[in-house]
C-alpha cells in the first residue's frame, strides 16, 4: 500500500460520523440474533487518502442485507459509495460487499471490505482492514458468493488508524435455520482478486 502523511482527524472524526453508529444498527435489530459491522477509520499506520465507514446488517445466516459502505482511495478502482448488497460475519470477522461495480466480457465484479474486530479503539491489538475487488467469470453469480469467498483473503488486511470496527456475529435460532433458504453456491469458474498493493491472484473453483 501507498504511504504518506496521515489525514487530518477532523475528515477521520466526519467519517465515523457519517457512519451509522453500533447502537443505531442495534436499535434497528429487534432480534439480537442477526450479524452486524460499523466503524469508520483508515487503512494502515500513515496512510493518506484511504479511508472507509460502513453500516451493514444482515439476518444471522447473512440473508436480506442491508447498510451502506464508502470506501475512499487515491486509486479509483479501489473508489466506492455504495449499498450493501451481501455481508457474511464469522466470529470476529465480517466482509461487506458493494453493488455490482462491473458486469462485462462475463465477469462480473464486486468491492468487498474485510474488517477484523480486535476491541475498542486504543485497545493492544487494534482493528484491522481491507478492500478486495472480486471478480468472477459466471452468469449471475449470487451476491453472498462474494463476501463468502473473499473473507478467506482476511489474512491480508492492515491495522486500521483513528477509528474502530464493531463486529457482531448473530447466533441463528431453531427457527431461522429451518425457514432459511438455502445457501448460493459459489459456483464453477474464475475468482480473480484484486488487492490495494497491486497483488492479483486467481482461484478457479471447480
Amino acid at each position: 500500500m501507498k504511504r504518506g502523511v496521515t489525514a487530518p482527524k477532523a475528515l477521520l472524526f466526519g467519517l465515523v460520523l457519517y457512519a451509522p453508529s453500533a447502537s443505531a444498527i442495534q436499535s434497528d435489530n429487534p432480534n439480537p440474533s442477526m450479524d452486524f459491522m460499523v466503524g469508520a477509520g483508515e487503512f494502515g499506520a500513515a496512510i493518506t487518502g484511504e479511508r472507509f465507514s460502513v453500516g451493514a446488517i444482515a439476518g444471522p445466516l447473512g440473508e436480506d442485507p442491508r447498510g451502506h459502505l464508502r470506501v475512499t482511495f487515491p486509486d479509483p478502482t479501489f473508489d466506492v459509495d455504495t449499498p450493501v448488497e451481501c455481508l457474511v460475519v464469522v466470529d470476529n470477522l465480517a466482509a461487506a460487499g458493494s453493488e455490482v461495480l462491473e458486469n462485462a466480457g462475463g465477469a462480473v465484479q464486486r468491492l468487498v471490505l474485510l474488517v477484523e474486530d480486535n476491541g475498542k479503539a486504543g485497545d493492544p491489538l487494534p482493528d484491522r482492514a481491507l478492500p478486495v475487488r472480486l471478480s468472477i467469470t459466471v452468469e449471475n453469480p449470487p451476491a453472498q458468493a462474494f463476501c463468502t469467498a473473499a473473507l478467506g483473503l482476511i489474512a491480508g488486511a492492515e491495522p486500521i488508524d483513528h477509528g474502530n470496527v464493531t463486529v457482531h456475529d448473530g447466533q441463528p435460532t431453531s427457527a431461522d435455520v429451518l425457514g432459511a433458504a438455502p445457501l448460493p453456491e459459489l459456483g464453477a469458474g474464475t475468482w480473480r482478486a484484486e488487492l490495494p498493493d497491486g497483488t492479483v491472484m486467481t482461484v478457479e473453483v471447480p
